[in-house]
């Protein structure tokens, strides 16, 4: 009842027209006009840029240097990053009508689809400096623009592209800088590190209103402690971000691979499987950190599992990983001929740092360019203990999965108050990723049908 009233109050002061003000998009009335954008471009260091989909050049001219770079850039993640209109995942380009039709521009124009603008953002900043942040702001909010923000990275729900909006690109906006009297981690180093977000130490940006802030423990902290959680762009346009670093220390490598043309529960992969998902704590207590994928590979399910494990000797590692390799290694030696199981590598190897195995797995940028739907949960530390069977069952029933280790240790022993962080992050031990893919041209309906097949239930 006190949520209605609010809503109520809400809407008797400021007026059902004011309360329900849509912001001005691409083709409205309301666009700014040629002197409107004339005018920005006098206040920024550089062009306005307008960005189009990545496949548009091919509509061009197919058979032109152009177009070429697009087969074979469209794969890859730097290639797709260096573009103001190409994402990640290229769904995230298209638009979607109440009516089911899909604006998009498909790469694979034996569809005989146009080339539309679908989602990508038609103008924006690439900004260099706070002042071009902050002029792009105040231009937006003065003309009531739905204003996107797209960095080098990606956002999986997809809040870096909008509809006949104007962009914000901090893919320029880059500089390190090393303060030795302070002294980030990566994902699988949560477990000895803690999250990225609890290593931070301060957040320059910029607010909705063009203000230029710093916030930390000691100014803005409200601020500072919400923008340690999300929140989308919500809060402003961050421009900077100081650490908490660590001293490089050695790791220890553990990589393992494995196919088999059936995944089920009692086959020998999903055993295999759900061996892991049961010795998550134990793994987790450890130190260990990283990354599981599986997935459909011609015609085979697709096992790798890359763990690491920081500052520890040889002996300590192999103690704690060894098990789990051995059992596998024996589904193998036992797998028969109606259920093959092959391993092409099981490796356990040591690295100078961090950087030296990131560099050695993650060097190439491929893995991207692919329609996709996601949804993930965060695995509690009972829920594997006491329930490991039928979260491996329904997982092993998901279209493909990402299985991380990515939480527990340091993670769990901090304050879930502390930051605004999801509080569930310092109960898991574990973050699970499922989703669903489709080649384009498939209908809304379709991909509708299966975002909910392949996710929500």
């Amino acid at each position: 009842m006190l949520s209605l009233a609010i809503i109520n109050l809400i809407f008797s002061s400021l007026g059902v027209a004011e309360a329900i003000q849509c912001r001005c998009t691409y083709h409205d009335a309301c666009w700014p006009t040629a002197e409107d954008f004339a005018d920005l471009q006098r206040q920024v260091s550089q062009s306005l840029i307008h960005p189009f989909p990545p496949a548009k050049p091919c509509y061009v001219n197919a058979s032109s240097a152009d177009c070429a770079a697009v087969a074979n850039g469209w794969t890859d993640g730097n290639w797709r990053a260096n573009q103001p209109g190409a994402m990640e995942i290229p769904n995230f380009e298209t638009f979607t009508f109440q009516n089911g039709t899909i604006d998009a521009c498909y790469v694979n124009l034996s569809l005989g689809v146009p080339c539309t603008q679908g989602s990508v953002p038609p103008v924006g900043v690439d900004v260099l400096t706070v002042g071009d942040v902050q002029a792009a702001i105040i231009f937006a909010a003065k003309h009531n623009l739905r204003l996107v923000v797209k960095n080098t990275g990606h956002d999986f729900l997809g809040r870096s592209t909008g509809r006949g909006s104007f962009v914000i690109w901090t893919h320029h906006l880059k500089n390190i800088t090393i303060h030795p009297v302070l002294h980030p981690a990566g994902a699988p180093l949560t477990e000895e590190y803690d999250h990225g977000v609890d290593n931070v130490v301060e957040i320059s940006l910029v607010t909705s209103t063009g203000a230029y802030l710093t916030a930390n423990a000691h100014q803005h902290a409200n601020l500072f402690w919400a923008l340690r959680g999300g929140g989308g762009g919500t809060y402003g346009v961050v421009t900077s971000v100081t650490y908490r670093t660590r001293l490089l220390v050695p790791v220890i490598a553990t990589s393992l691979i494995m196919e088999a043309p059936v995944f089920q529960s009692n086959s020998s992969l999903g055993k295999a499987f759900t061996e892991l998902v049961r010795i998550t704590p134990t793994l987790t207590d450890a130190g260990w950190g990283g990354y599981n994928l599986v997935q459909p590979t011609n015609g085979n399910t697709s096992f790798t599992l890359v763990l690491i494990l920081p500052n520890v000797s040889w002996a300590e590692a192999n103690a704690t990983i060894n098990p789990y390799l051995d059992y596998v290694r024996a589904l193998v030696s036992t797998s028969s001929i109606d259920d093959p199981l092959t391993i092409s590598d099981a490796s356990t190897i040591p690295f100078s740092s961090f950087y030296a195995w990131y560099d050695t797995l993650f060097s190439g940028s491929g893995g991207v360019g692919g329609n996709i739907a996601l949804g993930s949960w965060l695995l509690p530390r009972d829920c594997l203990e006491r329930d490991y069977e039928a979260v491996s069952e329904t997982l092993i029933n998901a279209s493909f999965f990402n299985y991380y280790l990515v939480a527990g240790g340091a993670v769990s022993r901090t304050n879930a108050s502390s930051t605004g962080l999801n509080p569930a992050w310092r109960k898991a031990n574990a973050h699970a990723i499922l989703g669903v893919t489709w080649p384009e041209g498939t209908t809304a309906e379709e991909i509708n049908r299966l975002h909910t097949a392949g996710i929500r239930d």
